[in-house]
C-alpha cells in the first residue's frame, strides 16, 4: 500500500436537519417533454455541454438544452436500460446497460465484445486521470481497460464480493472500490479489505467520492458515511418526511458551493457542511420522489437529479436550489478564464479578486477528483496569473481532456473548464 489508513471506531452524529420551502425552484423532464422514459437511472455531461440521460427502457438520451436524440437497441445498445454513463478522455461516451456495455464515439454505438463483459450487468462505469476505464458489476467482478489490454479482478483476487458498486480513483495511483460487503482498496494489483472498524462490515457500498476538504463520502443501504483520512463517521439527520439514516444512499455528488448532495430511496439530502436540507416530493415544487439514482453538477453549475420520475434541475447556478447568502457582485469576483485553451503543455489562469482575502485555485477532473491545488493563501485586490503546467499533485502529468479551474474566495464559488490535449 502507497497509503496507511489508521480506523476508529464509528462516531454516529445525529443531526436535525430542515426541510426545503415550497417556494424551492426545480424545473423537471420527463416523457411528457422529451424524455424517451420516465426513470433515469444515470446523467453525465459531455466535453461538449451536451447532457446525456440514461434511463430504464427508452436507451439514452442526448440533450443540448432544446431537444433530445434518443439511441437505443435499435441503434447498437446491447439493452434499452442504460444505468451507467461515463466519458473518457478521447470524447468517447461509454455506456453501461443490464446486458453488457457499448461505447459512442460522436456517430456510431458500439458493442464492446470483451467475452465476459457481454451480457454482464453493470453497476458503474468511471475513467480516471490515466484514461483507464473501470467497470463495476454485479456478479462479475471489476473490470479495467486501458486502452489496449483488460485486466479483471474478481473474489479470487481479493474482492469482498463479485457484485462490486463503484470505484473511486484516489490520485496516487489507488482506488477505493466498493460493493455488497464493504470497501476494498485496490494498489498495485492488490487489494485489501479496510472494511473492519469502519461500520461498513456487511452493507452495500453503492457510491464513493470526496468532498472539498478531502474527506471521502460512502453511500449504502444504511445511510452515508464519511472518512476523514484517520476515523469514519456515520452521519445521520432527521426532517419532517424523511430520515437519513434509515435509507440507501445511492450516489453522492459534490457541487460547486461545495455542498454534498445525496440520492436516496425517499428523497435527496444536501449537506453544507454544517446544516442538512431535505428535498422530497412534499417539500418541492416538482417530484422528488423514490430511488433517486443520479446527481449531477453540470459545468454551469445546475444540479440534476435522475429518479422514477424523470429529471430535475435546479433553476440558478450553483445555488442547489435553496437560497443562499448574498455574493458579491460578478464584476467584483471575476474568474476571466484560462490561456490558451485548448492548451498543452501548461495554461495560465486569471481572475479578479475585489479587495484582500483567503483565496483557493483548484484543478478537478470530470469525475469531481482533485488534481492540484495552485493556490491557498490570502491574496492581494486586483488581477491575478496563475500558471498550470498540466501535472497533478505529484508532478505527473496529466492524461488528456476536460478539467475544471475551481476558485474560492469567501462565500463565492467560480468554476471554468479547461481543455489538455496532447
Amino acid at each position: 500500500m502507497k497509503a496507511i489508513y489508521s480506523v476508529i471506531m464509528v462516531v454516529i452524529a445525529a443531526v436535525f436537519a430542515g426541510a426545503a420551502s415550497a417556494d424551492d425552484t426545480w424545473n423537471r423532464y420527463s416523457s411528457e417533454n422529451g424524455l424517451p422514459a420516465d426513470e433515469v437511472r444515470a446523467i453525465a455531461e459531455d466535453g461538449a455541454g451536451i447532457l446525456w440521460f440514461g434511463t430504464d427502457g427508452g436507451g439514452v438520451a442526448a440533450y443540448d438544452g432544446e431537444s433530445y436524440t434518443v439511441y437505443t437497441t435499435d441503434d447498437g445498445l446491447p439493452a434499452n436500460e442504460v444505468r451507467a454513463i461515463a466519458e473518457d478522455t478521447n470524447g468517447v461516451l461509454w455506456l453501461g446497460t443490464p446486458r453488457g456495455v457499448a461505447t459512442f464515439d460522436g456517430k456510431t454505438v458500439t458493442a464492446v465484445e470483451q467475452k465476459d463483459l457481454v451480457d454482464a450487468n453493470i453497476a458503474s462505469i468511471t475513467v480516471d486521470v490515466d484514461n483507464t476505464v473501470w467497470i463495476a458489476t454485479y456478479g462479475k467482478g471489476l473490470f479495467a481497460y486501458d486502452g489496449k489490454d483488460w485486466s479483471t479482478y474478481t473474489e479470487k483476487d481479493g474482492l469482498i464480493s463479485d457484485f462490486v458498486q463503484s470505484v473511486y480513483p484516489v490520485g496516487d495511483g489507488s482506488y477505493w472500490i466498493g460493493g455488497f460487503g464493504g470497501v476494498m482498496m485496490l494498489d498495485d494489483g492488490v487489494i485489501t479489505n479496510l472494511t473492519a472498524g469502519s461500520g461498513l462490515e456487511g452493507k452495500a457500498v453503492f457510491a464513493i467520492t470526496e468532498d472539498k476538504d478531502g474527506n471521502l463520502w460512502f453511500g449504502t443501504n444504511t445511510g452515508p458515511y464519511a472518512y476523514d483520512g484517520v476515523s469514519w463517521k456515520k452521519h445521520e439527520a432527521y426532517a419532517q418526511y424523511d430520515i437519513l439514516h434509515e435509507r440507501s444512499v445511492y450516489t453522492i455528488s459534490v457541487d460547486g458551493d461545495g455542498a454534498v448532495w445525496m440520492g436516496t430511496t425517499t428523497g435527496v439530502w444536501k449537506y453544507d457542511g454544517e446544516y442538512w436540507t431535505s428535498y422530497t416530493g412534499r417539500t418541492t415544487d416538482f417530484k422528488v420522489t423514490t430511488y433517486n439514482r443520479a446527481i449531477l453538477t453540470d459545468s454551469t453549475g445546475k444540479n440534476w437529479i435522475g429518479n422514477r420520475d424523470g429529471a430535475l434541475s435546479t433553476a440558478a447556478t450553483g445555488s442547489g436550489g435553496a437560497a443562499k447568502p448574498a455574493q458579491p457582485a460578478p464584476e467584483q469576483v471575476i474568474l476571466t478564464g484560462n490561456y490558451p485553451n485548448p492548451f498543452n503543455p501548461s495554461t495560465t489562469i486569471t481572475f479578479t479578486l475585489p479587495a484582500t482575502g483567503h483565496t483557493t485555485l483548484d484543478v478537478y477532473s470530470m469525475t469531481g477528483q482533485k488534481i492540484r491545488t495552485l493556490v491557498a493563501d490570502t491574496l492581494p485586490a486586483g488581477n491575478h496569473e496563475i500558471l498550470w503546467d498540466g501535472a497533478d499533485e505529484n508532478s505527473l502529468a496529466v492524461s488528456s481532456g476536460v478539467y475544471f479551474a475551481r476558485l474560492r474566495y469567501g462565500d463565492v464559488r467560480l468554476n471554468h473548464k479547461m481543455t489538455f490535449v496532447k
